[in-house]
């Protein structure tokens, strides 16, 4: 068999071959660098909240997501409106497995952090733990050509749901839950057709509007994790244009350096 230059990078390492590249539905991303990567793009719908980089190149580095008591932020808010705060980037419409990993669970008041995948704004769903003051719930929903149906809401244990993984299969859909990422418990599996154009991680107060703020630990295609996450190596983030900008002023943007 012939071998050409692009088949040894292949083999070292070096370059990705386009079949496996292709598979990657979204980017990973520990939130390690000084800056929000330029996959991601804010989303603010009521201008209020804002999202920040803590710890950044520590080994533990992660972005808030916060929203301002006095306003509610329902994800599913009047007229069909996502009023929560969220972090979003383009995701490619094939089966992949979403790894989230938060610092802590809403404690009370209907503080709300979770997953969200879109095909647009009248078509998506939702994979959250809330916390209406009783203990930590659960919830999965969909919305579906602007009405919204609810798959679970549930009781769990403290604790076990600082994580969460939503893998898709086609049209199937199963939720799990964690209290570390490792050993996962199956909350519920579903049917449900979506063209993905989108995916990301929210934060959310909807009853009560008391201020809350989401950690984000990690956000990971599990396949395609970043290992080690959160290293101490510095050198890995190189400087570049700034890219991103919060509530609280201009946040550089950083090159993953892949070393």
């Amino acid at each position: 068999m012939r071998t050409t230059v692009t088949s040894l990078l292949v083999a070292m390492g070096i370059l990705v071959s386009a079949h496996s590249a292709s598979a990657v539905a979204f980017t990973s991303d520990d939130f390690y660098c000084p800056g929000l990567d330029a996959v991601w793009k804010f989303v603010n719908p009521l201008n209020d909240g804002g999202y920040g980089l803590v710890g950044s190149a520590t080994g533990q580095a992660y972005p808030t997501l916060s929203l301002p008591a006095g306003t509610s932020h329902d994800a599913w808010g009047p007229g069909g409106v996502n009023q929560t705060v969220r972090m979003m980037q383009a995701a490619q419409n094939v089966d992949f497995k979403i790894e989230v990993k938060f610092n802590f669970e809403p404690t009370a008041g209907y503080g709300d952090q979770g997953i969200i995948v879109e095909q647009d704004a009248n078509n998506w769903l939702r994979v959250d733990v809330y916390n209406p003051g009783t203990g930590p719930k659960l919830f999965v929903g969909t919305t579906v050509a602007g009405a919204n149906s609810t798959k679970l809401n549930a009781n769990v244990p403290v604790g076990s749901s600082l994580a969460l993984l939503l893998e898709r299969v086609g049209d199937a859909w199963t939720v799990s839950r964690s209290p570390d990422a490792s050993s996962w418990t199956v909350a519920t599996s579903f049917a449900q057709a979506f063209v993905v154009s989108e995916v990301g991680v929210y934060a959310g107060n909807p009853i009560g509007a008391l201020d809350f703020t989401s950690e984000v630990d990690w956000f990971f295609e599990q396949d395609h994790p970043i290992a080690p996450e959160d290293p101490t190596n510095t050198d890995r983030c190189i400087g570049i244009t700034p890219a991103h900008s919060s509530t609280w002023g201009d946040i550089k943007a950083l090159y993953r350096d892949p070393r």
